[in-house]
Protein backbone atom coordinates (compact mmCIF):
# COMPACT_ATOMS: atom_id res chain seq x y z
CA UNK A 1 0.00 0.00 0.00
CA UNK A 2 1.40 3.38 -0.44
CA UNK A 3 1.45 6.22 1.62
CA UNK A 4 1.04 10.01 1.44
CA UNK A 5 4.42 10.66 3.92
CA UNK A 6 6.32 8.14 1.56
CA UNK A 7 9.12 10.53 0.83
CA UNK A 8 10.14 9.25 -2.68
CA UNK A 9 6.17 9.97 -3.32
CA UNK A 10 6.29 14.18 -3.51
CA UNK A 11 5.54 16.67 -1.46
CA UNK A 12 2.26 19.28 -2.20
CA UNK A 13 5.31 21.48 -3.92
CA UNK A 14 6.73 18.79 -5.76
CA UNK A 15 3.24 18.03 -7.49
CA UNK A 16 2.87 21.29 -8.56
CA UNK A 17 2.08 21.40 -12.83
CA UNK A 18 5.32 22.15 -14.23
CA UNK A 19 3.27 22.48 -17.84
CA UNK A 20 2.57 25.77 -17.10
CA UNK A 21 -0.92 27.19 -18.74
CA UNK A 22 -1.82 23.71 -20.10
CA UNK A 23 -5.30 22.71 -20.43
CA UNK A 24 -7.30 22.92 -17.51
CA UNK A 25 -10.08 20.79 -18.81
CA UNK A 26 -7.79 17.20 -19.33
CA UNK A 27 -8.72 14.26 -18.48
CA UNK A 28 -6.58 11.74 -17.27
CA UNK A 29 -7.32 8.40 -17.84
CA UNK A 30 -6.06 5.31 -15.91
CA UNK A 31 -6.74 1.80 -17.38
CA UNK A 32 -4.74 -1.26 -17.07
CA UNK A 33 -6.45 -3.06 -19.93
CA UNK A 34 -5.10 -1.49 -23.48
CA UNK A 35 -8.14 -2.40 -25.20
CA UNK A 36 -10.68 -0.79 -22.76
CA UNK A 37 -8.15 2.11 -22.34
CA UNK A 38 -8.17 3.21 -26.29
CA UNK A 39 -11.65 2.57 -26.73
CA UNK A 40 -12.42 4.94 -23.46
CA UNK A 41 -9.54 7.34 -25.67
CA UNK A 42 -12.00 7.40 -29.11
CA UNK A 43 -14.75 8.07 -26.77
CA UNK A 44 -13.10 10.96 -24.92
CA UNK A 45 -11.40 11.89 -28.59
CA UNK A 46 -15.31 11.89 -30.42
CA UNK A 47 -16.71 14.02 -26.98
CA UNK A 48 -14.11 16.44 -28.09
CA UNK A 49 -11.73 16.44 -24.49
CA UNK A 50 -8.30 16.37 -23.89
CA UNK A 51 -6.95 13.31 -22.05
CA UNK A 52 -3.86 11.79 -21.08
CA UNK A 53 -3.79 8.08 -20.61
CA UNK A 54 -1.63 5.87 -17.54
CA UNK A 55 -1.58 2.19 -17.42
CA UNK A 56 -1.71 2.06 -13.83
CA UNK A 57 -1.67 4.60 -10.67
CA UNK A 58 2.31 4.61 -10.42
CA UNK A 59 2.02 6.07 -13.79
CA UNK A 60 -1.22 8.40 -12.88
CA UNK A 61 1.15 9.74 -9.95
CA UNK A 62 4.12 10.84 -12.77
CA UNK A 63 1.41 12.42 -15.19
CA UNK A 64 -0.72 14.25 -12.45
CA UNK A 65 3.59 15.19 -11.25
CA UNK A 66 3.61 16.93 -15.14
CA UNK A 67 0.31 18.04 -15.99
CA UNK A 68 -2.49 20.11 -15.19
CA UNK A 69 -5.73 17.92 -14.70
CA UNK A 70 -9.43 18.41 -14.47
CA UNK A 71 -10.79 14.95 -13.99
CA UNK A 72 -9.26 11.40 -13.28
CA UNK A 73 -10.75 8.33 -14.39
CA UNK A 74 -9.71 5.05 -13.15
CA UNK A 75 -10.04 2.15 -13.28
CA UNK A 76 -10.36 0.11 -9.57
CA UNK A 77 -7.93 -3.12 -10.01
CA UNK A 78 -4.94 -2.71 -11.60
CA UNK A 79 -1.16 -3.77 -11.12
CA UNK A 80 1.64 -1.74 -9.17
CA UNK A 81 -1.08 0.81 -7.46
CA UNK A 82 -4.61 0.29 -8.17
CA UNK A 83 -7.72 2.92 -8.12
CA UNK A 84 -8.84 2.54 -4.61
CA UNK A 85 -4.96 3.29 -3.57
CA UNK A 86 -5.07 6.56 -6.52
CA UNK A 87 -8.02 7.86 -5.12
CA UNK A 88 -6.78 7.62 -1.43
CA UNK A 89 -3.71 9.40 -2.59
CA UNK A 90 -5.11 11.90 -4.51
CA UNK A 91 -7.15 12.69 -1.47
CA UNK A 92 -4.62 12.85 1.28
CA UNK A 93 -2.11 15.26 -0.90
CA UNK A 94 -3.37 19.11 -0.83
CA UNK A 95 -2.28 19.84 -4.38
CA UNK A 96 -4.06 17.26 -5.87
CA UNK A 97 -6.95 16.76 -3.44
CA UNK A 98 -9.16 19.12 -5.85
CA UNK A 99 -9.41 16.55 -8.43
CA UNK A 100 -12.55 15.25 -9.20
CA UNK A 101 -12.11 11.24 -9.51
CA UNK A 102 -14.35 8.92 -11.28
CA UNK A 103 -14.14 5.09 -10.25
CA UNK A 104 -14.68 2.46 -12.60
CA UNK A 105 -14.96 -1.49 -12.02
CA UNK A 106 -17.15 -4.44 -13.41
CA UNK A 107 -17.48 -5.22 -9.50
CA UNK A 108 -19.41 -3.14 -6.84
CA UNK A 109 -17.44 -0.71 -5.07
CA UNK A 110 -16.34 -1.55 -1.76
CA UNK A 111 -18.30 1.32 0.21
CA UNK A 112 -15.15 1.99 2.82
CA UNK A 113 -13.12 2.75 -0.64
CA UNK A 114 -15.73 4.96 -2.39
CA UNK A 115 -15.35 7.62 0.56
CA UNK A 116 -12.02 8.65 -1.85
CA UNK A 117 -14.05 8.88 -5.63
CA UNK A 118 -16.47 11.14 -6.37
CA UNK A 119 -18.47 9.43 -8.60
CA UNK A 120 -18.46 5.49 -9.60
CA UNK A 121 -19.48 3.82 -13.16
CA UNK A 122 -20.14 0.23 -13.58
CA UNK A 123 -18.38 -1.47 -16.54
CA UNK A 124 -19.30 -1.83 -19.39
CA UNK A 125 -20.31 1.50 -19.22
CA UNK A 126 -22.33 3.15 -22.78
CA UNK A 127 -20.47 5.87 -24.23
CA UNK A 128 -23.20 8.43 -23.86
CA UNK A 129 -23.13 7.75 -19.80
CA UNK A 130 -19.08 7.91 -19.86
CA UNK A 131 -19.72 11.41 -21.52
CA UNK A 132 -22.22 12.97 -19.76
CA UNK A 133 -19.97 11.99 -16.60
CA UNK A 134 -16.83 13.79 -18.05
CA UNK A 135 -19.10 16.93 -18.96
CA UNK A 136 -20.27 16.90 -15.38
CA UNK A 137 -17.13 17.14 -14.23
CA UNK A 138 -15.22 19.23 -16.24
CA UNK A 139 -18.24 21.39 -15.92
CA UNK A 140 -18.02 21.60 -12.39
CA UNK A 141 -14.49 21.80 -12.22
CA UNK A 142 -14.45 24.77 -14.35
CA UNK A 143 -17.01 26.46 -12.25
CA UNK A 144 -15.09 26.25 -9.26
CA UNK A 145 -11.52 27.68 -10.75
CA UNK A 146 -10.35 30.88 -12.03
CA UNK A 147 -7.59 32.08 -14.48
CA UNK A 148 -4.12 33.10 -13.31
Amino acid sequence: MISSDDPKLLTSQALRPRVVGADKNCVLLVEDDPSLRRLLEIILERGKYRYLSAGDGMEAIDVLRENRIALVITDAFMPNLNGYELCRWMKENEAVAHIPIVLLSALDPEPVEMDHADEFLTKPVAPDDFLACVARWISDHRSQISDP
